[in-house]
């Protein structure tokens, strides 16, 4: 039975001295490991800034700049001059026997083989008048400010075919047969008047 013992105690020992070599082991580890170092705050110095002095700000080269272009000025209307206008001439007729009024001698007015009625005011002047074979009527718009178309009976088969009076305007036509003419005008029925074609005298040429 003692044998049996001291074998057993010969097998635990050992067992028993290598678990504590393993224990001793591995706290030998953990105290090798560093402690850790506590975080500093690092601050990077701030450069200063240099001080600019009133001389060195006066020294400091400012740029030129150039004055803006002054406006082109306009020429005055007034400055502008004004072309010459060539006179109109007095008297235009078309080939319809409409003309522009115009100043005329008082004896060409009265001629005998031309007379005029002047459309002023909504009248005639003169509303009657006596003339010969071959005598020209130019019935005249003054100033009213209306379309004239003289007309009178049978004037379709005399050939007539009136224009329009504006104003400013005249119309003319030529009477060569004797006869008695009682002519109106469309702008207003009182206007209206009497022209008398004499019958040519005996040895009359």
């Amino acid at each position: 039975m003692k044998t049996k013992t001291f074998t057993g105690l010969f097998i635990i020992l050992p067992l028993a001295f290598a678990v504590l070599s393993i224990g001793c082991g591995k706290d030998e580890e953990v105290s090798d490991v560093p402690e850790p170092i506590p975080a500093q705050e690092i601050t990077e110095p701030v450069p200063a800034v240099p001080e600019i002095g009133e001389q060195e700000i006066a020294d400091v080269e400012t740029p030129d700049l150039e004055a803006p272009p002054e406006p082109e000025t306009e020429t005055p209307v007034d400055d502008v001059p004004t072309p010459e206008l060539e006179p109109a001439e007095e008297q235009a007729t078309d080939d319809a026997g409409i003309t522009d009024v115009t100043e005329e001698d008082d004896k060409a007015l009265t001629a005998d083989n031309f007379r005029v009625v002047s459309l002023k005011d909504l009248k005639a002047y003169p509303s009657e008048m006596t003339i010969k074979p071959g005598t020209t009527v130019e019935w005249r718009n003054e100033n009213d400010n209306f379309q004239h178309i003289i007309g009178w009976k049978d004037q379709k088969g005399m050939g007539v075919t009136p224009e329009p009076i504006l104003q400013g305007q005249s119309w003319s036509f030529t009477f060569t047969e004797p006869g008695v003419i009682k002519w109106f005008s469309t702008a207003k029925p009182t206007i209206h008047g009497t022209i008398t074609v004499e019958v040519p005298k005996a040895g009359a040429e």
